[in-house]
């Protein structure tokens, strides 16, 4: 570790020296990919994990997953389809050893208690590859499924 390196990078790759880090996302479920084709990424456990696989193998830095409750369509809609990214996280990162294992956590939908006590699960899991996305959602039906309202853009 040179003098300039970040401690951390040498459990967590995020921090790493690469000025370009590389990754893959939304391999959790289903609406990433907005094609038809019949070879596209089908929101499965064992296509995801493979994704997965193939990227911490390859030196990717990072594994990243969107964040869903329900369908921005109707629910039989791919984007109704997503695993739930703690859980998701905390079995990823139990397979992989080299990528930063994150999670999307929705601000208004994880109570901090929960979030915090799950993401130092994963984290102890992942042996300190973890790292949080924290948003705040931009799908209404989404805010409305946890009784949040959907405030304009300037509040």
């Amino acid at each position: 570790m040179t003098q300039h390196q970040d401690p951390r990078s040498a459990t967590n790759h995020i921090f790493g020296s690469n000025k370009v880090k590389l990754g893959v996302f939304s391999i959790n479920g289903g609406g990433g990919a907005k094609t038809l084709v019949p070879e596209r990424f089908k929101p499965t456990w064992p296509n995801s994990l493979d994704v997965a696989i193939q990227a911490d193998r390859a030196g990717f830095e990072a594994i990243v997953p969107f964040s869903r409750w329900g369908s921005v369509v109707h629910p039989t809609h791919s984007s109704a389809f997503v695993f739930e990214n703690f859980t998701w996280a905390s079995a990823i990162s139990a397979v992989t050893q080299h990528s930063t294992v994150m999670s999307t956590c929705q601000m208004t939908a994880a109570h901090p208690i929960l979030a915090a006590k799950a993401m130092t699960t994963i984290d102890h899991v992942s042996g300190g590859r973890f790292a949080v996305n924290l948003v705040t959602g931009w799908n209404p039906a989404d805010r409305r499924m946890f009784g949040v309202s959907h405030l304009p853009r300037d509040e």
